[in-house]
Formats: C-alpha cells, sequence, structure tokens
C-alpha cells in the first residue's frame, strides 16, 4: 500500500514539474531530438527526478518515470556511494540513457531488468556516456548509478537524461 501511495505520489510530482514548451520550443526540441546524437548536442529536461536518500540499494529505488528529455540529477556526498531508480515503462520504446558526471570522477551507470538481469552498462573506462536500450512495456527496471573512486575535492554530482531515438 505505501508503495502504492508513492508511485501516485511521484506521479503527481512528475507532472507537476513538467517544463511546459511553447509551439516554438516544441518545434526546436523535435529538430534537437534528430540532432541529440551529436555530441554538442542539448538535451532539454521535460521533467527533472531529484535522488531522495535513502535510495542506495534496489529495494529502496526512488521512482523514476520514463520519458522523452527527462532527467534524473543526484550527487554522492561522503558515505554515498550507490543511487538506485525504478521504472515501468507503459510502452515499448527504445530510449538513449546518457550520463554526465565530472570526468574527475569513476563513476557507473547500470540498467537492470526483472527477470532479464543486466541489460546495460556504462562504466567509468567506457569510450561512450551513453547505452540504447529498447524497455519493454510493463517491465520494471532498475537503474543504478555507483561511484567506484572519487576525489572528494571534484564535482560530486551527476545528471542521468531518457530521450527516445
Amino acid at each position: 500500500m505505501k508503495r502504492v501511495v508513492f508511485s501516485l505520489l511521484s506521479m503527481m510530482l512528475a507532472s507537476s514539474i513538467a517544463v511546459g514548451a511553447s509551439a516554438k520550443e516544441t518545434s526546436n526540441i523535435a529538430a534537437s531530438t534528430s540532432a541529440a546524437q551529436s555530441a554538442h548536442s542539448v538535451i532539454t529536461p521535460m521533467a527533472i527526478f531529484k535522488d531522495r536518500e535513502p535510495n542506495d540499494t534496489r529495494a529502496e529505488a526512488n521512482v523514476f518515470i520514463i520519458g522523452d528529455g527527462n532527467q534524473i540529477t543526484g550527487s554522492f556526498p561522503r558515505g554515498d556511494s550507490a543511487d538506485w531508480f525504478t521504472f515501468t515503462p507503459t510502452k515499448t520504446e527504445t530510449y538513449r540513457f546518457y550520463f554526465s558526471h565530472s570526468s574527475f570522477q569513476r563513476y557507473s551507470l547500470r540498467l537492470h531488468g526483472d527477470g532479464l538481469g543486466k541489460v546495460a552498462e556504462i562504466t567509468f573506462d567506457s569510450p561512450v556516456r551513453y547505452f540504447d536500450v529498447t524497455v519493454q512495456a510493463g517491465t520494471t527496471y532498475y537503474l543504478g548509478a555507483e561511484a567506484h573512486f572519487r576525489n572528494y575535492n571534484e564535482d560530486d554530482t551527476y545528471d542521468i537524461y531518457t530521450y527516445k531515438i
């Protein structure tokens, strides 16, 4: 019951923080989506989900609603080395998960699916900072960001962007 209420509250929060777009911005978003595969493109967030502790394990995962242009923003302060997020898509679609963090940090990003195991992973030494995955409607997924080694004198924040491809 608590999880259902929390999920409903999360969806209400997501709908209340959605960034509105004018007709001109909508056409710019469509144009930037096709250009998003270049290294210099800008991803326009539609909804921003903030890291809320505790979420250090899959059992404590924050609810995230996957969507074109949605963003997770988080950090790893001292004593926190993992953040988990969960989502269950309503449609089968292909998304790019882009992981943005300080190049001085050694972070990784993993996606697991119920009954699927590890679906995709980016490690700190990966040549790219994204992976593309077709998520299946009705399957629960867990997205985990992890700090393997970090310099406490450097930025400890990260962002995860999702957009349809």
